[in-house]
């Protein structure tokens, strides 16, 4: 593990992360904050470890805007901002959100969510359970009179992958499995509404499967093209020929990304910081 490229990934993020609120305004453009983010993530000696999500309202993630996205930041919004750096593949992963609303209370319930999972975390190190971190997170959620989402969480992260196989739940699961040593994001999610998120339309993003052999040069050099990118995801806006893409999801190269949206149609707020946890000890990355 470099922990020396993780952490300079981590501070890059929280850079961006104070300047971010200042840009996402009424009037703003979604695609220049989305470009500005990883331009800078770029500018600063990284990479995106995958394209910024903003996903606004009801909508809970896997929203970035596609080539000549004209959207533009609208008066009473919820605004979840989710983005990433990875230097040599080492990721980290956070997000916020912006109420261009009446919403704080909401915005504050996912804030309060993470801040009460981070202390478990702090405080029991690799010993923390899921159980006693989904936990916390939920009793700051529902004291702010809101709902985790519980299909949803936070997860372990390794080099070249974002979602490693161990979840992070936002809700007392009950399981005692010890958190244990590694990378991880807490990332909790807030609702008015059911607590659950489904699956949408097909987002811009989008994951390499399996390089399969493809007879129409077209596909073949997009995807020769977006095999650079590994295991981790990329989106329309990053490619050279992305009419292409839906050609080779369908051929099973690569997996799209669907929104994820609250089931009732109800806001989400968001928030998420990433944590090493090495030789008993803990640090936040973001």
């Amino acid at each position: 593990m470099d922990v020396k490229e993780l952490k300079k990934a981590g501070e890059i993020c929280k850079r961006i992360k104070k300047e971010l609120p200042k840009r996402v305004v009424p009037g703003a453009s979604l695609l220049e904050v989305a470009e500005w983010v990883e331009s800078r993530i770029r500018s600063e000696g990284a990479l995106p470890a995958f394209p910024v999500n903003i996903s606004i309202n009801e909508v809970a993630a896997h929203f970035t805007p596609g080539p000549g996205n004209e959207a533009k930041f609208e008066e009473g919004q919820v605004v979840k901002v989710d983005f990433g750096a990875h230097i040599d593949g080492w990721p980290v992963d956070t997000a916020l959100t912006v109420d261009l609303g009446d919403n704080e209370e909401l915005v504050s319930a996912a804030r309060e969510g993470l801040a009460a999972g981070t202390t478990v975390l702090l405080e029991r190190g690799p010993e923390a359970t899921l159980s006693e971190i989904g936990g916390a997170i939920e009793s700051a959620i529902r004291s702010r009179g809101f709902s985790p989402i519980v299909n949803l969480t936070g997860h372990k992260i390794d080099r070249w992958v974002l979602h490693a196989g161990l979840s992070v739940p936002n809700y007392d699961t009950g399981s005692g499995r010890p958190i244990g040593e590694g990378i991880f994001a807490i990332e909790p999610f807030a609702t008015p509404g059911s607590g659950r998120v489904k699956n949408g339309p097909p987002s811009e993003i989008y994951r390499v499967l399996k390089v399969k052999p493809q007879r129409l040069p077209g596909p073949r050099r997009l995807l020769s093209e977006v095999s650079r990118f590994g295991t981790l995801p990329f989106c329309s806006r990053w490619v050279s020929h992305p009419e292409y893409l839906h050609f080779l999801t369908r051929s099973g190269s690569l997996h799209n990304y669907p929104l994820l949206v609250e089931v009732s149609g109800a806001l989400v707020s968001q928030a998420e910081n990433s944590f090493l946890v090495k030789e008993g000890k803990v640090e936040q990355l973001t």
